[in-house]
């Protein structure tokens, strides 16, 4: 499945290949929806289960190559049960960093930001229910296929924590308006 995958997106690259225009200019922003999907790992995966959600970003061509980027968002966990115990969780991000672009496909990326955090666990002998602000962040890569790009990214909705979390994020971009 995998390979599968890793030949349709080759394929994609392959087929924008050529003279390839940079979606934006300098001084030129954007406005971005990004369906998403995260898959928490380690310690957070064994407490959270899979996440979907979008974001609303605004990217700001700075120079030909390097993008300011500003985005917020819902990320809702499916529920998981472990031992008996219903586990919930949801996150609201809001992310400011930059995007640099090694050619007018090819982008790497670095976020930061604070995130809030609702997690809520109900049990036959436990309950319990918490809302927190931490700080975020994410490091990615993605790759502009003309209209839309695909991004995806190693994120970490509380960096800033002892019990950091981390998980593999990935979502569409679908540009919404130039101005």
């Amino acid at each position: 499945m995998l390979r599968a995958i890793l030949a349709v997106v080759l394929l994609s690259i392959s087929a924008t290949a050529g003279a390839v225009e940079p979606r934006l200019k300098t001084s030129q922003a954007e406005l971005i929806l990004t369906p998403l999907a995260l898959m928490p790992l380690g310690d957070w995966g064994d407490a959270a289960n899979i996440g979907i959600g979008a974001t609303l970003g605004l990217h700001y061509r700075l120079l030909q190559n390097v993008d300011a980027t500003a985005r917020a968002g819902y990320i809702y966990h499916f529920t998981k049960t472990t031992n008996g115990v219903d586990s919930d969780y949801r996150q609201l991000p809001v992310l400011v960093g930059a995007r640099f672009w090694l050619d007018p496909r090819i982008f790497t990326s670095l976020e930061v930001g604070p995130v809030m955090h609702w997690a809520k666990s109900k049990g036959p002998l436990l309950s319990a229910d918490e809302t927190e602000w931490e700080l975020g962040g994410a490091v990615g890569a993605g790759v502009s296929l003309g209209a839309v790009g695909i991004v995806a990214q190693l994120w970490s909705p509380n960096v800033s924590s002892k019990d950091r979390g981390y998980g593999i994020l990935a979502g569409v971009e679908i540009p919404l308006a130039k101005f």
